[in-house]
């Protein structure tokens, strides 16, 4: 079993998948099949792959915990904490009301 296997497994696991449309006389409606990961411990139970007969389990593998992705923009301001924000000029844009 590799990394890349883990990862599938969790992708999978957390992806929503269409469904299709429900025609009523008056619209239609998207369906969406919900995920059926809600929290860790069902995070935890998604299958990796089966060993002798027995499954193999995301959190055999690995520990899983709550948390966030790493915030993109971060910054030291005087050895602490801040955000940093760039502004670009694009070289020939147009603004989009015109030459406001």
């Amino acid at each position: 079993m590799s990394i890349d296997d883990v990862i599938r497994a969790a992708g999978d696991g957390v992806s929503l998948q269409p469904g299709g449309f429900l025609d009523t006389p008056n619209q239609r409606l998207s369906i969406t099949h919900a995920a059926a990961v809600r929290s860790v411990r069902d995070l935890e139970s998604i299958v990796v792959a089966a060993r002798k007969g027995s499954a193999l389990r995301i959190g055999d593998v690995a520990t899983v915990i709550e948390g966030s992705p790493p915030p993109v923009g971060d910054a030291a301001i005087n050895a602490g904490r801040g955000l940093l924000l760039i502004v670009e000029k694009q070289l020939g844009a147009k603004h989009p009301a015109g030459d406001a």
